[in-house]
């Protein structure tokens, strides 16, 4: 009778610490939501500027009669790298669009503010008629491109790792509640720690789950306590 009580609170605990986690679940995905929702302008217009951006690198390049083998050569990247500048779904960084203008022979303001090929390449300067400052306010706007990319992408990282957290922490207390019953009910309690340790093995190897799976492990004594120790 004590065993029985003992096992009704423990699975009602454990009940209550799912439940938990599914609310916390349900307030991360409103929260991504929200902010899906309020970014989804400001992520539509910087792709339209990605867009505009690879279609006049591909103008460019045409213009110039050069195939995406020789830019990639002449820039030292892969043929993939170009081909993805000119669809739009990776930008150059600065020192690649530098290096683009010089291969085209037109100004950086001439990619970044996606002139046509056929003015840019009448109105480019000289490399010694550029003015200095303005070489170097265009370099800095380059430069705040670069980080406003990286910036996105160190926010989606961030954004996964959270979903991948809470994902992780339902699955290791779902694991608490039904291992202890299944183990029980199936009459193989003697290996409880041995299905607690390849279950361990099996999410950390496939999911990552090391943390937090190792807290599975905290389940051993008290049910060899409840099983055996009564």
């Amino acid at each position: 009778m004590l065993f029985a009580t003992w096992v009704t609170a423990l699975n009602i605990l454990a009940f209550a610490a799912l439940v938990a986690a599914v609310i916390y679940l349900f307030v991360l995905i409103v929260r991504a939501l929200k902010k899906y929702i309020g970014s989804k302008e400001m992520r539509e217009e910087k792709q339209a500027v990605k867009r505009t951006l690879g279609e006049t690198l591909k103008a460019h390049r045409t213009r110039c009669q050069m195939t995406q083998e020789f830019v990639a050569e002449s820039l030292g990247v892969s043929r993939q790298a170009v081909s993805k500048w000119e669809r739009a779904e990776s930008s150059p960084d600065t020192d690649n669009l530098l290096a683009l203008a010089r291969l085209y022979g037109v100004s950086l303001d001439a990619l970044l503010l996606h002139t046509p090929a056929g003015e840019a390449a009448q109105a480019a300067p000289e490399p010694e008629e550029a003015p200095a400052d303005e070489d170097a306010e265009i370099f800095a706007a380059a430069r705040a491109w670069d980080a406003a990319e990286e910036a996105e992408q160190k926010a989606r990282k961030r954004a996964r790792a959270k979903w991948k957290e809470g994902l992780l922490w339902l699955l290791t207390l779902a694991l608490m509640v039904i291992l202890p019953n299944l183990t029980y009910w199936l009459g193989i309690s003697e290996v409880y720690a041995v299905v607690v340790t390849v279950a361990f093995l099996i999410t950390g190897f496939l999911l990552d789950n090391w943390h937090p799976g190792w807290m599975l492990f905290l389940t051993i004594p008290l049910y060899y306590v409840l099983i055996f120790g009564r």
